[in-house]
C-alpha cells in the first residue's frame, strides 16, 4: 500500500500517473518542455504576421503533449480527470490562494526583492490592438495550459528519479519546490531579471498551484487555478482597455 502524506494529498484520491516510464524516456518529456518554451519565444518574439498569437502558445502546449504521448504510448489522458464541481471550486480557491501567496510573499521577501519593473503584459493590454484584446481569453488559457506542462511534467520527472532514493513525502517536496523554482527562473526576463523576485513570489504563486495538482492529480485543475489567478488579477487592465478602445 503506497504512503499518503497527511496534508499534500487527498487521502482518497488517485496516485500519480505514468509510474511506469522509464527515466530514459522522462528526459525526453523533460528536454521537450525547454523545446517547447524556446519556441514559445522564438516564434512570439520574432515572428509577426496574422498568426503570430496563435502558433507560438499552440506550440508551447503541442510540442509537450507530443513528447509525452511518446513516452507513455499514448497515455496522456492520464494527465487529466473528469472536472467535477468540487474541482471546480478547488480552481477558484486555489487562484485566489495563489494571489495571496503572492502578496505575503512580496511583503516577506520585499528587502530581497527591491526595485522590479512591471511585468511587460500590462503594457502589451494598454496598447493592445483589438485584435489582441479580442483573443486574450482563449489565448492566454491555452498559455496557462502549456505554463503548467512546464512546470507538472519536470515535477513528475523528479517525482519519478526521487522517489527511488527518497521517502514518498520527501521526494514530492523536492521535486515541489525544485519545479516551482524552475518556473520562477522561467520568468526572469519578464522581471527584469530579478532573481528573488521570480523564485521567492513567483516561486510562492507556483507553489500553491502545483499543490492544487498534487491534490487532485488532475491538470485541469491546475490549469484551472493558473487562469482564475491571471484572469483575476488581469480583468480590470484588459476592461480598462477596452473602455479605452471605444471612447478613443
Amino acid at each position: 500500500m503506497r504512503e499518503v502524506t497527511l496534508t499534500l494529498e487527498r487521502a482518497d484520491g488517485p496516485d500519480f500517473p505514468f509510474g511506469t516510464v522509464t527515466g530514459r524516456r522522462w528526459l525526453v518529456v523533460v528536454l521537450s518542455v525547454v523545446a517547447a518554451l524556446a519556441a514559445f519565444l522564438a516564434v512570439g518574439y520574432h515572428f509577426h504576421g496574422p498568426f503570430s498569437v496563435l502558433v507560438p502558445t499552440a506550440l508551447f502546449v503541442a510540442i509537450p503533449l507530443a513528447a509525452l504521448a511518446y513516452a507513455t504510448g499514448g497515455r496522456v489522458s492520464g494527465l487529466f480527470a473528469r472536472v467535477r464541481w468540487r474541482d471546480v471550486r478547488a480552481m477558484v480557491g486555489y487562484g485566489v490562494l495563489s494571489i495571496l501567496a503572492t502578496i505575503v510573499a512580496g511583503y516577506v521577501a520585499g528587502p530581497l526583492v527591491g526595485w522590479v519593473p512591471p511585468n511587460p503584459i500590462f503594457d502589451q493590454i494598454a496598447d493592445a490592438p483589438p485584435l489582441w484584446l479580442a483573443t486574450f481569453y482563449p489565448r492566454t488559457a491555452l498559455q496557462l495550459l502549456g505554463e503548467e506542462l512546464l512546470t507538472v511534467l519536470p515535477f513528475l520527472a523528479l517525482l519519478h528519479w526521487l522517489t527511488a532514493r527518497r521517502a514518498r513525502t520527501r521526494a514530492i517536496v523536492l521535486a515541489w519546490v525544485a519545479s516551482s523554482v524552475w518556473f520562477g527562473l522561467v520568468h526572469l526576463p519578464a522581471y527584469g531579471w530579478n532573481v528573488p523576485m521570480c523564485v521567492l513570489v513567483v516561486g510562492a504563486a507556483r507553489l500553491v498551484l502545483t499543490w492544487s495538482y498534487i491534490r487532485t492529480k488532475n491538470l485541469w485543475v491546475s490549469t484551472g487555478a493558473h487562469i482564475a489567478h491571471d484572469w483575476l488579477l488581469l480583468t480590470p487592465f484588459v476592461l480598462a482597455a477596452l473602455y479605452g478602445a471605444g471612447h478613443a
